[in-house]
């Protein structure tokens, strides 16, 4: 082969390499969370109190687990904003983000996120779903005040008044 052939050819193999490249970030199974920061994370979001159990009690990152392998984009999200929480902990204090009392791992969460606004809705979107699996989860459910629905009996919607008052 010819020295201009292969020079005419280099942008085509580049291109298919590309390719290739694009081809395995979407073939590539999606990023998975770190258990153990994840596990930290959500006993920072509910801590033991009491009569509320603490989230690792409840094996609350089973449950997000099972719900990341039906969202993939967010359990890489989620991954990124943990790897970056964890490297965050490390510059402040030389230590990982699940070596910190519950207090420490409060503030270290704040000033993330004062820092990188970026990572401010992949937070928002973890702590929603968290919130919606603790709360669902037959424990605290059974520990809420109020076991029942939000309007009273016979009245389908709570924000209109009967019609006899």
């Amino acid at each position: 082969m010819k020295r201009r052939t292969l020079l005419l050819l280099a942008p085509a193999s580049a291109a298919i390499a590309a390719g290739f490249w694009r081809l395995k970030d979407l073939l590539w199974q999606p990023n998975t969370p770190d258990a153990v920061l994840l596990t930290a994370f959500l006993d920072t979001l509910f801590p033991a109190d009491g009569e509320w159990p603490a989230a690792s009690a409840l094996d609350m990152e089973k449950e997000l687990e099972r719900s990341f392998a039906h969202r993939p984009h967010q359990a890489k999200k989620v991954a990124r904003l943990l790897e970056v929480l964890d490297r965050h902990s490390r510059q402040m204090t030389n230590l990982g983000f699940a070596h910190h009392s519950l207090e420490e791992r409060e503030r270290l969460i704040e000033t993330l996120l004062e820092e990188k606004g970026d990572l401010a809705m992949s937070f928002v979107g973890l702590r929603a779903l968290a919130f919606q699996i603790y709360y669902s989860h037959p424990t605290v459910w059974s520990s809420l005040p109020d076991y029942h629905p939000p309007q009273p009996l016979g009245y389908p919607d709570y924000q209109q008044p009967p019609a006899h008052v």
